[in-house]
């Protein structure tokens, strides 16, 4: 047996030039197609919601189709194409949005939806860096490569300072040395070309450093927040976990849900980020800094996937 691939233009052969690939991989595993499906491809396009406008994909097969599998694949037509991709339900993932009965729009928890994977992700946080590099280790591994390659979704909101009761972002590592009492970071799912997408999260767990001195096990604290800045008219944000980090008597801070919340950037700006606060003291003259492990249990589409 040999992968084979049947590629397509989304353009000219899909209904109204878009296709859903979660769904079409469903829809094809659902058919009387004999061939186990591996995978589907896409190229160029735009996604949204789960759903690609333009460009291609490639339906890889785990062996060659047969000539009947092709009709009922394709209808043996082009331009369009018939048979099971005419038939394409091609609707986004989440074609409207989502509203709590209260009003409040960007979250609803609910089980994972259908055709969404888990990801479940780490992150190395460093409190007290001021350069995105120092601070945050944000990898996943490529499978072409074999390399590790900078996923590019936990991004450092700054480091800041106590000025006359206002927290204000310090301007250098020098300066967060000195007065960095507070580090903030932000993350959101994205595409590889930087697009926020919608996803759904169910966990946050926090490590803490396990050499974090006895003395300061009340100074290092914790807060989690999903759209933090969604305006108070709309629900405000919602606080997932908050926590002493030297004080966990297990090691860990947690949230642990049995439904996942959805998080949608579609509704606003702000409205897909979790915004991770880190209270923290000041590094120091000699700086001491402390590393942590931040962990998120996403749900999103496949083709979202690097």
């Amino acid at each position: 047996m040999a992968e084979t691939q049947y590629t397509y233009s989304v353009t000219t052969e899909f209904p109204g030039g878009k296709v859903n690939p979660g769904t079409l991989q469903t829809e094809i595993q659902a058919s009387g197609i004999v061939t186990a499906i591996e995978r589907i491809d896409t190229a160029g396009g735009a996604l949204s919601l789960g759903t690609l406008t333009g460009g291609s994909i490639a339906i890889v097969f785990k062996d060659a189709l047969s000539a009947g599998d092709v009709t009922v694949l394709d209808g043996d037509a082009t331009g369009p194409a018939g048979g099971l991709i005419a038939a394409h339900n091609n609707s986004p993932v989440q074609s409207t949005p989502t509203q709590r009965e209260d009003g409040v729009l960007y979250s609803v928890p609910k089980p994972s939806s259908f055709g969404f994977e888990m990801c479940d992700r780490d992150f190395r946080i460093t409190p007290g860096k001021f350069a995105q590099a120092d601070s945050v280790a944000d990898l996943y591994m490529d499978p072409t490569t074999r390399k590790e390659i900078d996923w590019g979704e936990l991004l450092l909101a700054g480091v800041y300072k106590d000025v006359a009761g206002t927290m204000t972002a310090c301007t250098d590592q020098a300066d967060a040395d000195e007065f960095g009492t507070l580090s903030v970071w932000n993350y959101s799912a994205k595409l590889a070309n930087a697009t926020e997408i919608a996803y759904e999260m169910r966990d946050g767990i926090l490590y803490p450093d396990p050499t974090l001195p006895a003395n300061e096990r009340w100074d290092h604290r914790a807060y989690a927040l999903i759209a933090p800045d969604i305006p108070n008219a709309y629900g405000g944000s919602v606080a997932v976990f908050d926590g002493y980090l030297g004080a966990t008597p297990d090691g860990k801070v947690e949230a642990l849900s049995p439904q996942a919340t959805i998080l949608n950037p579609a509704l606003g700006a702000g409205a897909s980020v979790v915004r991770l606060y880190i209270v923290h003291p000041v590094p120091g003259v000699t700086p001491a800094y402390y590393s942590h492990v931040l962990r998120l249990v996403t749900y999103r589409q496949p083709t979202t996937f690097r």
